[in-house]
């Protein structure tokens, strides 16, 4: 029964034992960010081992949509399946902190238990000396002692207090070694968890297949929606024979849960969202007759008109009904503002935090050639306005945004250009 015992649970072991994820952190290296969202790519490496293995790659958004996840990995590495998880997940909590910091943790709790027993000592030892100093019981047996005694008695006393004494002295200063050591452990354990720059809860969780155990690469890219960016402009005008200059700003931010650090931008007007699905236009049926309100004429048409016709009429403005609300002047509209894709590929890497806080970069500097004329309707607006009128403005790829306007050096207003 033993050998049969033993064998069984042998057998249970390989079923049982599971390897543990590999854990990476996720660099964030570029992002395209739409009005609506950003597509954002990162890097990460790791060790992984022979066989089918779980990479769990960390700090990346906290919220994203799943099926957008693209993963670049090694020709001979598999990806067979990518996840997304922002929720707490106890398998994974021992490795929220680097082995380091976990040494760190449990030298503060060696240190806390030992300045606790320190402190201890050292009050029941002062306790001890503020029972001499009262000498309550002493005083209550001096009749009963023999005078001979007395000063053993006090010299008892004396060495007992300065030993209770001397040994506090030394408590407290052991003390005092220990709240220092455990300051500058603590002072260590805030510098590296700074390090770690408020990691996200965003997870994406890699199942992979490998032929060897190798150090591999991966590129992860993925659009979560936490992130925009709006134009903004500002012109100025000197003189009214000289062109009008115009700084074309984006206002971006971002509340993704990453920060940005020396991130590769571009801006783009198009809508990562949307549907790409080209519409259909569906048959209108016109029907010739005099307007009325579509209750009176049913009632009327139910009234005089023959069965057969009324049949026909009301299908007929029903369909009209239903391909009017399938096909309204909205729809059309948003699809052709979406119509024009434009993107600025910028340089030079920013830092964009995720604070929700918004950030003005520059894009571009123009020189409009701008005719001036005046313009006033004294029936509405007894003011008269300088207007710029600016000829082939669609070369400049302007979007809809508002304007400061500078005339002359001096502040006068804001403006709303509106290119569509």
């Amino acid at each position: 029964m033993k050998r049969l015992f033993l064998a069984v649970i042998a057998l249970s072991l390989p079923i049982i034992a599971q390897e543990k994820p590999t854990f990476t952190q996720a660099k964030m290296k570029q992002a395209t960010v739409y009005f609506t969202g950003a597509a954002l790519t990162h890097t990460a490496s790791a060790n992984i081992p022979k066989g089918t293995s779980e990479l769990v790659i960390k700090n990346v958004a906290n919220t994203l949509s799943e099926e957008t996840i693209r993963v670049l990995a090694p020709s001979n590495v598999t990806v067979l399946s990518a996840q997304f998880t922002n929720q707490y997940m106890e398998e994974y909590d021992a490795e929220r902190y680097a082995p380091s910091l976990k040494r760190v943790q449990d030298s503060l709790t060696l240190l806390d238990n030992q300045l606790k027993k320190c402190r201890n000592e050292r009050h029941s030892k002062e306790k001890t000396v503020s029972f001499l100093d009262g000498n309550n019981a002493l005083q209550g047996q001096q009749d009963g002692l023999i005078l001979s005694d007395i000063p053993k008695v006090m010299d008892y006393y004396t060495a007992k207090r300065i030993e209770l004494l001397n040994s506090i002295d030394e408590i407290k200063a052991k003390e005092e070694k220990l709240s220092a050591a455990i300051t500058k452990l603590n002072a260590k354990l805030d510098t590296n968890l700074s390090k770690q720059e408020h990691l996200s809860n965003g997870k994406i969780i890699l199942q992979l297949m490998s032929p060897v155990a190798q150090k591999a690469d991966f590129q992860v890219s993925y659009i979560s929606t936490q992130a925009t960016w709006y134009p903004f402009y500002e012109l100025r005008g000197e003189k009214l024979t000289e062109p009008i200059h115009l700084l074309y700003k984006g206002q971006i931010a971002q509340n993704t849960g990453v920060d940005w650090k020396g991130v590769k931008l571009a801006l783009s007007s198009g809508n990562p969202n949307k549907s790409n699905q080209f519409p259909i236009l569906k048959t209108w049926f016109v029907q010739l007759g005099h307007p009325r309100d579509f209750s009176n004429a049913r009632m009327e048409l139910r009234s005089n008109a023959a069965p057969l016709a009324d049949l026909s009429r009301k299908k007929i403005a029903k369909d009209e009904v239903v391909h009017m609300e399938e096909s309204t002047m909205a729809h059309y509209t948003a699809l052709s503002e979406n119509q024009l894709n434009i993107s600025f590929d910028i340089d030079t890497p920013y830092d964009i935090l995720s604070n929700g806080k918004v950030h003005s970069i520059s894009l571009q500097e123009l020189q409009l050639k701008a005719i001036y004329k005046y313009y006033t309707a004294p029936r509405v607006d007894k003011e008269v306005y300088l207007v710029a009128a600016i000829e082939d403005y669609s070369k400049y790829n302007l979007l809809p945004g508002e304007a400061n306007i500078v005339f002359e050096g001096l502040y006068v207003g804001k403006t709303y250009i509106d290119p569509n």
